[in-house]
């Protein structure tokens, strides 16, 4: 999604809305693209959904976080503490300030 670059927020808010079951087969490439298209992403951003563009790197990032056993997305660590999305201003301020 190059082109779509001021509509990512949009996109992962509505993809998290729509998020399947932990475990499940997922969203088709076509149910993705309609979720783009409510967020305001290009036709052209909906064909490479709709053309899969992106399932090699996808399925290597989801590869690399099940050999690390990584537990959920997001999923975040600074300085090796796992951090609490609500928490995680206040985590890199510290982090920033050395403490």
């Amino acid at each position: 999604m190059e082109s779509d670059k001021d509509k990512f927020q949009a996109f992962l808010t509505a993809m998290f809305e729509n998020q399947p079951e932990e475990g499940s087969t997922g969203l088709e490439s076509a149910h993705i693209a309609e979720i783009a298209a409510g967020a305001g992403v290009s036709e052209a951003g909906q064909q490479c959904i709709r053309d899969d563009k992106y399932t090699g790197y996808v399925t290597a990032q989801t590869n690399t976080a099940n050999e690390k056993g990584l537990p959920h997305t997001p999923w975040v660590l600074i300085n090796g503490k796992e951090i609490e999305n609500t928490d995680l201003q206040a985590e890199l301020d510290k982090a920033l300030a050395g403490s």
